[in-house]
């Protein structure tokens, strides 16, 4: 659920699905588009800017792995989630916040909180969309 406050700050209050939270928010900007020469000079830089994009690289593989494996568990999840709703266990409320200067990305988690059973949880939820709204963070 979305809301904004009486200073006009964005929030996001919600459910935690999976177990955990995503560790990886965004994914930097790429850079212009460079073309090389066939000197010496252009290898060296060529190897120089391929160095460069190696840890880009690997972060761009942790992101595919961490998507696949969120595919994969997802529907094993939410069964169990629902599951276990039935028989009372919890779930994790989350606040975000997102800065005025930011658009799309940089979302910051507020806080979270812990609530048993389906119900509670989605009446926490509103009584919290609530306190954001009259600007009681």
């Amino acid at each position: 659920m979305r809301v904004e406050d009486q200073a006009g700050r964005t929030w996001r209050v919600r459910r935690r699905w999976l177990p955990w939270r995503r560790r990886i928010r965004e994914v930097p900007d790429v850079g212009p588009d460079v073309s090389l020469g066939d000197d010496p000079i252009s290898i060296i830089i060529g190897l120089f800017l391929l160095i460069l994009a190696i840890p880009a690289l690997i972060v761009l593989t942790v992101l595919l792995a961490e998507l696949v494996l969120l595919v994969v568990l997802l529907p094993v999840v939410v069964l169990l989630r629902l599951a276990a709703g039935w028989l009372g266990f919890g779930w994790t409320i989350e606040v975000w916040a997102r800065p005025r200067d930011r658009r799309w990305f940089g979302w910051e988690l507020d806080r979270e909180e812990h609530v048993k059973g389906w119900a509670r949880s989605r009446d926490r939820i509103r009584a919290l969309a609530d306190e954001l709204r009259a600007g009681r963070p």
